[in-house]
């Protein structure tokens, strides 16, 4: 007999109306088993509501329960935070705002803690290109993410397609911390800490989700700001805990690594379009690998 599940599938929004509602009504549509039941929780980080309208109306059709909050300061941490203290099932998932999942997504998660007796599991996220999409940007797979094999361990991972049980997160002093919560890199943070605990953590590749890459994200800027993001956040979660020397070791490594790519960059236009920006990116992720060190932060999620 299948175990009885409590899923409370949480969501984080700011103002993204039209692609909160398509990822809403994807959540009406999970084909789960009889054991299961789930809730829908959506934090608005918009102090002035604008998704309470989008919410109610999904909720008005919905045959589960709907819960609607707001986090009025802006900060995507405190956002999930807020989302999770609303929940009360024995596991919490995770989906961003301007995806949308497939009917068996929930299912193929909990079938996946049950198989791999996981802690989490993270699943892919598919990008979904909009019309006219340059088709340099498409080769280079520059918006594409990575994946492994079922069953693959991770030391992190994200928010956009991720199902925890509760019972890995009790004794946490925090869960998404709020430093992260404009620039980015929160959830890796906290999954490398729940890793860090002795979690499992594992990868279900057929648990999709879909991203809509709006067209205003298809420039250098936009592609270079990212990976410069990036490196910051990656290396601010890595770095916390390595002592001086380790460091000292590090930032030579990275100094050295950030002038072979410079003075590679000239020569890289010879390789087409693709093979420039990619290198570009690399450069700029260096750069925000070093400056994670200062004081200087990309704080992406303050200019949404």
């Amino acid at each position: 007999m299948p175990k009885s599940r409590e899923v409370d599938v949480c969501v984080a929004t700011y103002r993204r109306p039209r692609l909160l509602k398509k990822l809403l009504l994807s959540l009406l549509a999970q084909e789960l088993d009889d054991a299961v039941s789930y809730r829908i929780v959506v934090v608005d980080n918009d102090a002035s509501a604008s998704a309470r309208q989008v919410v109610m109306d999904v909720s008005a059709i919905a045959e589960v329960e709907v819960i609607y909050d707001v986090e009025p300061e802006q900060n995507i941490s405190l956002a999930r935070n807020r989302a999770i203290s609303l929940a009360k099932g024995d596991m919490i998932a995770f989906i961003d705002d301007d995806e949308y999942a497939e009917p068996d997504w929930l299912q193929k998660l909990l079938d996946a803690v049950e198989n791999w007796q996981a802690d989490a599991v993270f699943g892919p996220v598919i990008t979904v290109y909009p019309p006219n999409t340059p088709g340099w940007i498409k080769r280079g797979g520059f918006f594409e993410r990575a994946r492994w094999s079922s069953g693959t361990i991770r030391p992190h991972g994200g928010t956009g397609n991720v199902l925890i049980t509760k019972s890995a997160m009790s004794g946490m002093k925090w869960y998404f911390d709020p430093e992260y919560g404009l620039s980015g890199g929160g959830d890796t943070d906290f999954f490398s800490r729940m890793h860090n605990r002795g979690a499992k953590l594992i990868w279900c590749d057929n648990a999709v989700v879909y991203e809509e890459v709006p067209a205003s994200r298809m420039t250098l800027r936009w592609m270079m700001l990212r990976a410069f993001r990036g490196g910051q956040s990656h290396s601010r979660v890595y770095l916390r805990h390595m002592g001086a020397k380790k460091k000292l070791i590090w930032v030579l490594k990275k100094t050295g690594f950030l002038a072979v790519l410079v003075a590679f960059a000239p020569f890289s236009i010879v390789g087409g379009r693709v093979l420039m920006v990619k290198t570009l990116q690399r450069i700029f992720a260096s750069v925000g690998h070093l400056t994670s060190l200062s004081g200087l932060r990309y704080l992406e999620y303050q200019h949404q």
